[in-house]
């Protein structure tokens, strides 16, 4: 899995620019052969004082586009940004070589957005976006994108493959309490075209290289938005010898690729089979809060995980066996928060039970989560109690205490 990371920026009388969140390398899960998660997100900061009534006000902004090549000539046009606490967004505008397009801002998903009534034609486009916050500070963006004299006008309805796989996601969301996820045909199509590549070229992961059959784009972030999708994402590609439900099981059980699992909300999701690969595709649905797996009072769990995952998430510690204990998964969304453990513990009628913990503090591929893994495979039909307190970007202390009941096996 890989992380990207764009720059923040900041302004005050003079330009300066910071990296502050350099890109970092996330988890490839491997079955049989290597899969991956990838998460296209970039976090600007823009504070603009043009005057000193303006210098308490601040707005952010993240994922533009589209700003490529695009197969489909319907994409929806958008950039995210949004205020900081107390301030609203009172205006936005978009513009379309040079012509204003009926633009809304979208107070949920804190972005503005265009979706075209009809088809662009093949060429080159200019979007202008001008947001004003209180309507007293004005935020610029301008970008270019290209419509393909290849492109198509819609994408094709889902294949009864990608509803077995919505299910089966919905089916691992709904053990947790989450919100069932939905079908998105742009991840549809970046996913499945995806995997098609990978199955001719004989290759896995998440790269393909320009020239090569099927070829559509270097890079996640490129395939999504060659299908006309901008934004945060996630995308866990995987090599698997049975079938769809095996591959999404496999997955969800790693625990890195578990998170992106987790999001809270209405998730948009893609997914892709041909042959033995498969990919999916998290889209992100805006929404803040806490998911633990397994959940409080669930049942049925797992007892034990065969740490078939690359990175390992056990590559920083050592005394454990073939097969550990069912990971157990804490995480927080919202606006990029970094999750301190402060202590945490497993244990089974009073008695504790050995864990390793993976935090911010010593697994650099992660951030907003926290893992504990058992250090031996768990006993059949019996209830584990679960406590964890942490911080969450040092100033929200989150005390968590639950428990689950394994299965049979």
């Amino acid at each position: 899995m890989v992380r990207s990371s764009e720059r923040v920026e900041r302004e005050h009388d003079v330009s300066e620019v910071k990296d502050l969140n350099k890109g970092k390398t996330f988890s490839e899960r491997r079955i049989l052969r290597p899969g991956e998660r990838f998460v296209a997100t970039g976090l600007f900061l823009l504070l603009i004082a043009g005057r000193p009534a303006d210098s308490s006000i601040q707005a952010f902004h993240r994922a533009f586009g589209p700003k490529s090549s695009l197969l489909v000539s319907s994409p929806t046009l958008q950039w995210e940004v949004w205020p900081s606490d107390g301030a609203h967004v009172t205006s936005a505008d978009m513009f379309l070589n040079g012509k204003p397009v009926n633009a809304i801002y979208n107070t949920k998903l804190r972005r503005v957005e265009y979706r075209p009534e009809r088809p662009f034609m093949a060429g080159t486009y200019r979007v202008q976006c001008r947001v004003m916050v209180d309507d007293r500070l004005e935020v610029k963006k301008d970008w270019s994108f290209q419509v393909s004299t290849e492109a198509i006008s819609s994408l094709p309805e889902p294949e009864e493959s990608q509803y077995i796989a919505l299910a089966e996601t919905n089916a691992f969301r709904q053990t947790l309490g989450l919100d069932t996820v939905h079908q998105e045909t742009r991840l549809n199509a970046a996913s499945l075209a995806h995997v098609k590549y990978l199955a001719l070229n004989r290759r896995t992961g998440h790269y393909e290289k320009p020239g090569e059959p099927g070829f559509v784009g270097a890079t996640p972030s490129d395939r999504l938005e060659a299908f006309g999708y901008s934004g945060g994402s996630w995308e866990c590609v995987t090599y698997n010898s049975g079938g769809i439900k095996e591959s999404v099981r496999d997955l969800f059980h790693a625990p890195y690729h578990r998170i992106p699992f987790l999001q809270p909300g209405d998730v948009p999701v893609g997914t892709g089979m041909t042959g033995k690969h498969f990919s999916i595709k998290f889209g992100e649905s805006g929404d803040s809060g806490l998911s633990i797996s397994p959940a409080a009072g669930q049942s049925g769990v797992p007892t034990s995980w065969d740490g078939n995952e690359t990175p390992n998430p056990l590559r920083m510690h050592s005394g454990f066996g073939s097969e550990v204990g069912y990971p157990i998964v804490f995480s927080f969304f919202g606006d990029y928060p970094v999750v301190k453990l402060n202590r945490a513990s497993v244990t089974c009628k009073g008695v504790d039970v050995p864990i390793f913990e993976n935090a911010s503090e010593n697994d650099d591929h992660l951030e907003n989560s926290i893992i504990l893994i058992p250090k031996k495979p768990l006993k059949p039909n019996t209830t584990y109690s679960v406590s964890v307190e942490a911080m969450v970007n040092r100033k929200k202390k989150i005390q968590q205490n639950w428990s689950f009941t394994t299965g049979s096996k």
